[in-house]
């Protein structure tokens, strides 16, 4: 019976290993802020760039207009406004983005705290079955 239990819960451990393991190992290696912070930096990048991609249709839709007005169009007043936009968006999106990296962090340590605890519950398992011979 006893048996049993241990190649359940080695079966168990192992398959959390090979689907699970290798991603939650990035919670074991950062501190939570490195981690959130460092997912925070990837989210700036991603929204500087969708940004950009952003302005570029804008004034590739818009170009005739633009043209036109280029002398009668307040230009700092436009960038002004880009930047604003860019700031509130990317600010929110980091935000958001801070808070479904945090909530995952807790959930990898969590996970690597349950793997840890069933290696636990295994050198139990070994000590019971080598007896006190073995200790």
């Amino acid at each position: 019976m006893l048996a049993e239990k241990k190649v359940i819960l080695m079966t168990r451990m192992a398959m959390f290993k090979k689907r699970e393991g290798q991603k939650d190992d990035a919670a074991g290696r950062y501190f939570p802020i490195d981690y959130i912070t460092h997912h925070i930096i990837g989210s700036i990048v991603c929204a500087t760039v969708v940004f950009a991609v952003v302005c570029a249709l804008y004034i590739l839709s818009h170009f005739d207009l633009l043209m036109q007005d280029i002398y009668s169009t307040d230009i700092m007043g436009l960038i002004r406004d880009a930047v604003k936009y860019y700031v509130i968006g990317t600010v929110v999106y980091c935000v958001f983005s801070a808070t479904i990296y945090a909530v995952r962090y807790h959930n990898m340590q969590r996970r690597v705290r349950k793997y840890a605890q069933g290696l636990r519950r295994l050198q139990e398992m070994n000590a019971r079955a080598a007896g006190p011979e073995g200790s």
